[in-house]
């Protein structure tokens, strides 16, 4: 028979795949309660808090259980992407000491990807983003990443006015958009690259295609006020 920590755990899981975060959350806080050095207990509680949106929360219960298990990798990860958007900085160290730790983690690169991505740093992010890729291709994230800095890059080298000719700056952006369709390709319904596909064709001039795009990914969960500003500023397909 199980002791009393495990079965809350192995409730608090089974809760969190049917999406009862608050019944999963109690039980997975029950079972850190019974028992405190439970580390996989910690970091499932840690998951489930980070669904609900609990991300203090969610960021302690990864702490405590990397500081059960200092070469807890998954706790790593998670905890810089809990991290993310707003300290990059402390993110940065996490997936930095995750990559060490994991060489072969995909979610670790495309983690520190998205750090190096927001630090201004490139094309040490183009590196972590292909290795994701490399390490796990289904990984639709890592090629929305990826679209998006080649995007991006486009995007600065014309708002700055570099001289860029006009093959380069076509190849940057047929590589974001073969990024993106790639992810939709592991990921059918990754709106993400809905939208990537969208910033695409609008650099392109081809404003329906975009609208299109956009309508799109909202129908696939992205949230409708995010696409807000780009939707208004395009005509409505029934625009003569």
């Amino acid at each position: 028979m199980l002791d009393p920590s495990k079965q809350q755990f192995q409730l608090g899981t089974a809760l969190l795949v049917k999406g009862d975060l608050d019944g999963s959350i109690a039980a997975l806080t029950e079972a850190t309660r019974l028992d405190p050095d439970y580390r996989v207990a910690h970091y499932q509680l840690g998951v489930a808090l980070q669904r609900k949106g609990a991300v203090i929360d969610a960021i302690a219960s990864f702490r405590q259980a990397i500081r059960l298990d200092p070469a807890y990798v998954e706790a790593y990860v998670d905890l810089g992407e809990a991290l993310l958007p707003d300290r990059l900085g402390e993110a940065s160290s996490v997936f930095h000491e995750a990559v060490r730790l994991n060489p072969h983690h995909a979610r670790a690169h495309l983690g520190l990807g998205r750090v190096l991505q927001s630090l201004g740093s490139p094309s040490a992010a183009e590196t972590e983003f292909r290795t994701a890729i490399s390490l796990d291709p289904g990984l639709a994230q890592a090629h929305v990443g990826l679209g998006h800095l080649l995007l991006q890059r486009a995007a600065t080298a014309t708002l700055l006015k570099r001289l860029i000719h006009g093959p380069e700056l076509l190849r940057l952006e047929a590589a974001a958009l073969t990024a993106f369709r790639q992810a939709l390709h592991v990921q059918p319904n990754c709106a993400a690259a809905r939208v990537g596909i969208g910033d695409v064709l609008l650099a392109q001039g081809h404003t329906f295609r975009a609208r299109a795009q956009y309508e799109e990914a909202i129908r696939q969960g992205e949230p409708a006020e995010s696409l807000q500003s780009r939707l208004s500023a395009l005509p409505d397909a029934t625009t003569s």
